[in-house]
């Protein structure tokens, strides 16, 4: 918790020292301004660290920032892209012919975990294979979207656009195992 600005403790002492004063002139004793002087302060600053805190940050509707370590970042999509696979699998149960979209997500969420593993064998390549990665899973994101518009996006359509993310995963998984080779 932070420390009470100056103004809030002048404010504290100032309710505080009134409170004190009224009950002292009113009190049998002048012992009791103590404990309401006491009592009121600890009022006032509580008051204060309450309202001081702002309002609570908004619940995220979307998906929860990602780490920073690399293998932490990596292991957060691939977990994201099984997420996605998974909603897209629930979708395609209500469209018609769309069971080769929910294998094509599958494919391309199985192919993401290779190349998050492949991330986190070679450090130097991981930046590269993150940046793969969170674009792939943007693309997935849109085409489970695109699942549920109204207008009907076509079947043929979606199963293209997640083979061409797999294409890019794949592409990107090929290149790091030829660097890989090339430094044992």
């Amino acid at each position: 918790m932070r420390r009470p600005e100056p103004a809030a403790w002048a404010a504290a002492l100032v309710i505080a020292a009134l409170a004190a004063s009224a009950t002292a002139a009113r009190a049998p004793s002048p012992w009791w301004a103590l404990p309401v002087f006491a009592v009121m302060a600890a009022l006032v600053l509580g008051v204060h660290a309450l309202l001081s805190r702002g309002p609570a940050p908004p619940e995220s509707t979307r998906t929860p920032p990602l780490p920073a370590e690399p293998l932490d970042r990596a292991r957060a999509l691939v977990r994201r892209a099984s997420a996605l696979a998974g909603e897209i699998r629930a979708q395609t149960l209500a469209v018609p012919e769309a069971d080769a979209v929910a294998t094509n997500a599958a494919i391309t969420a199985d192919a993401a975990h290779r190349l998050a593993c492949l991330a986190a064998r070679s450090p130097d390549s991981a930046p590269a294979a993150l940046t793969t990665l969170a674009s792939a899973l943007e693309d997935m994101r849109t085409t489970a979207e695109n699942l549920t518009t109204p207008t009907g996006i076509p079947v043929r359509h979606l199963v293209e656009t997640l083979t061409a993310i797999r294409a890019s995963i794949e592409d990107k998984e090929t290149e790091i195992r030829t660097s890989l080779r090339g430094h044992p």
